[in-house]
């Protein structure tokens, strides 16, 4: 087995401060391949835990509540359009006997068989 110069063994020619220095960074963490800062988790305790717990149940239920009263909104537009309807349904009806009506009584005075009738003199009842 032959010995290089440039390898790190005993019997090398590396400088006592080059072996010194790789030996720190070797034992503080600073050597190739390693992170040099160290996540540390901090630890919030079970008031930090609660106090999450009872942040993220309010805002879920301010996001319930929000599409809730969207949801009835909804419901009283439907519920004033359906009551548009209704109404405009009876008017078109009204409308449809009252366009009967007013048809009927000009196809009636208009027609040959009234032209043909003559008005009575007197009118009696049988009730006199």
């Amino acid at each position: 087995m032959k010995i290089y110069r440039n390898q790190f063994n005993a019997g090398s020619s590396v400088t006592p401060r080059a072996r010194a220095t790789r030996t720190e960074l070797s034992s503080s963490n600073y050597s190739h391949g390693r992170n040099t800062v160290r996540f540390t988790p901090t630890r919030h305790g079970i008031i930090g835990q609660v106090g999450f717990a009872v942040s993220l149940v309010l805002v879920v239920g301010l996001v319930f509540l929000t599409m809730t009263s969207r949801i009835t909104e909804y419901d009283y537009k439907m519920e004033a359009m359906s009551r548009q309807v209704q109404e405009l349904t009876a008017r078109k009806e009204e409308l449809a006997v009252e366009n009967a009506r007013v048809t009927s009584r000009a196809t009636i005075n208009n027609s040959d068989l009234a032209d043909l009738m003559t008005r009575p003199s007197t009118v009696s009842h049988l009730n006199d």
